[in-house]
């Protein structure tokens, strides 16, 4: 909230989409995913909203070059089809590299949270005293 980021309702409309499609095409419905995580659509949406205002905070600090989606490219051309069409590929490459930087740059931040936060925790005890009779 202090970042001031705002999380549009059809980005999280979006991102549920696309879970319920690749969900769809594994023969499960979302409903049924959810259930079997012991989590529901609020706690989904949450997620999500967390998920992508993380992103965003971090998208500034990430970037791919040129020459990293090059070098990824030679690294694996192994693994790209032959009629591959090299633009899209190209761009497909650059959004992975991305995703990757972003979650590393997320977890990076998450930690230096953590790092700095000040937590203290308090566990309330209670005894019970049997006595014998």
């Amino acid at each position: 909230k202090n970042a001031g980021i705002k999380i549009e309702q059809t980005e999280i409309d979006s991102e549920i989409k696309n879970i319920e499609d690749r969900l769809v095409a594994q023969g499960m419905t979302l409903d049924t995913a959810l259930q079997q995580q012991g989590m529901t659509r609020q706690q989904l949406i949450d997620d999500i909203t967390l998920q992508k205002s993380a992103e965003k905070i971090v998208a500034e600090k990430v970037s791919v070059t040129d020459e990293e989606v090059q070098k990824y490219m030679e690294d694996n051309k192994d693994f790209f089809p032959a009629d591959a069409d090299l633009a899209q590929m190209k761009e497909t490459v650059k959004q992975q590299l991305l995703s990757t930087k972003g979650n590393e740059a997320i977890q990076a931040w998450v930690q230096e949270l953590q790092d700095s936060s000040k937590v203290i925790y308090l566990k309330e005890y209670k005894t019970s005293v049997s006595g014998s009779n």
